[in-house]
């Protein structure tokens, strides 16, 4: 990775078909399902996730507080703005 990949993009909101997972550490609550979505919010800064997609890459995902991830049905994930995203091998 270059030194401007290390830190991530810097990302608008954005939607994905493709998530087959994802691992939310300890800083999100999940208070349950908002329009038949599995809703996570971040009760801390820099909270982060790690989701895999279909096509087997895996990226870290990193939200300030209040930052939402939504998860549905076929592997489909909205994730709200601002976030930072890191590509993982």
């Amino acid at each position: 990775m270059g030194k401007g990949s290390s830190r991530g993009h810097r990302q608008a909101q954005t939607w994905s078909t493709e998530v087959e997972w994802g691992d939310f550490d300890s800083g999100w609550i999940s208070p349950g399902e908002y329009s038949r979505f599995l809703q996570f919010i971040a009760t801390r800064n820099n909270a982060s996730a790690v989701v895999k997609l279909s096509n087997g890459q895996r990226k870290k995902v990193f939200f300030n507080k209040g930052g939402t991830v939504l998860l549905g049905v076929k592997g489909i994930s909205v994730y709200s703005k601002p976030h930072r995203t890191l590509s993982l091998r």
